[in-house]
């Protein structure tokens, strides 16, 4: 809550210019360019998210409740790929691959490792795709972005 505290001080000197490096021993510029990145990156993992609920969608429409699940996760495997600029290595599963990304992100965790959990039980035989855990699915994925990481954008 303190380091929470602080970003979101540092966040806020930045947006009104008055960042005096308190907080990291980064140039104005630098940091608010930072930023800037961030947030942009975050708005347009947030549009792919929402592409990826209406292809989900679409298919519960269908009743293809197993296929809706597994391209939902490969969507947004590739949406995070773009996000993070990180890349599944061979011989990682895809939790670990996961954890990587809450690691490195504003990602929420426990969100994440729902969407991993329903696509192991489904890919991989343990339970069939239901409208439920899509109705589970489609929760994750809205909530996946928390709200308390859309800082407006700072001004140049």
């Amino acid at each position: 809550t303190v380091l929470l505290t602080s970003l979101d001080k540092a966040i806020a000197s930045v947006q009104q210019g008055t960042y005096e490096g308190q907080f990291f021993q980064l140039d104005i510029d630098e940091e608010r360019q930072r930023l800037i990145h961030r947030f942009r990156a975050l708005a347009r993992l947030s549009d792919r998210i929402q592409l990826i609920i209406h292809e989900l969608e679409s298919l519960v429409e269908k009743e293809q409740y197993t296929q809706a699940i597994i391209t939902c996760y490969h969507e947004l495997d590739l949406a995070f790929k773009d996000f993070t600029r990180l890349r599944r290595e061979e011989t990682e599963t895809p939790l670990e691959h996961a954890t990587k990304h809450f690691q490195a992100s504003e990602l929420s965790e426990e969100k994440l490792l729902q969407i991993v959990e329903i696509f192991y039980e489904v890919r991989y035989g343990l339970k069939p795709g239901t409208k439920e855990k899509v109705e589970l699915l489609l929760h994750a994925l809205r909530n996946l972005v928390p709200e308390n990481n859309s800082h407006p954008i700072p001004s140049a």
